[in-house]
């Protein structure tokens, strides 16, 4: 009876390194990364929130521009942002966009959606129309434990390899004489197209 008991207990003893091993391979490690994406991607939101206001702040729409790059660029080296890894999309940028949009004062309606990093275009109209600066924001949200040696998850977005996430937000100008803007984009590429109408949007988030 002993000599049986101590060799269930050496086989049990035996099991536990494989299990635990997949245990920390499979649930518990790309659980950490999880929650370290749900932290970046916040950050992410945050950042867009924070540029909008920025920009929305500013006299005009060059200062905007200059004002959200700087923020964005702040925020992104801060710890959040290195605690997240973020890293925005396109290489050479700060991970932001800003243009204007136009919402009828009486529907709500967007009347018009201008280029982006270039400004609203003449003429304007403050009697009918309120005028809100666009924030948004493009990044990779890097894994916080990279698992991408590991075969069959190492090409996982969130766990192998960083996840993209696209946030928008808009705040109302304060000063909205001056969203016109000098048609020099700064910290960005240039939009393109003229004005289009539609139905205002929420802001809005995409997760991968």
């Amino acid at each position: 009876m002993i000599k049986f008991r101590s060799q269930q207990g050496g086989s049990q003893l035996a099991e536990f390194g494989p299990v635990l091993f997949v245990f920390l391979l499979m649930v518990l490690f790309p659980l950490i990364n999880l929650i370290g994406f749900t932290c970046g991607s916040a950050t992410a939101w945050l950042i867009a929130r924070e540029c909008a206001s920025t920009a929305a702040n500013s006299i005009d729409f060059d200062s905007a521009l200059l004002a959200a790059d700087q923020q964005c660029t702040n925020l992104t080296t801060s710890g959040f942002g290195k605690f997240a890894q973020l890293q925005p999309l396109k290489p050479g940028r700060s991970g932001v966009n800003i243009w204007v949009q136009s919402i009828d004062a009486t529907t709500g309606a967007i009347t018009a959606t201008y280029p982006k990093n270039q400004g609203a275009l003449p003429p304007i109209d403050t009697t009918k129309n309120i005028y809100e600066y666009v924030a948004q924001v493009e990044f990779k949200v890097g894994p916080f434990l990279n698992m991408s040696g590991v075969p069959f998850i190492g090409s996982i977005p969130i766990v192998g390899k960083p996840a993209e996430v696209n946030y928008i937000t808009a705040q109302s100008a304060e000063y909205p004489d001056g969203v016109i803007g000098s048609g020099s984009p700064v910290g960005g590429a240039a939009g393109s197209g003229q004005p289009r109408s539609g139905r205002r949007p929420p802001p809005r988030g995409n997760k991968p």
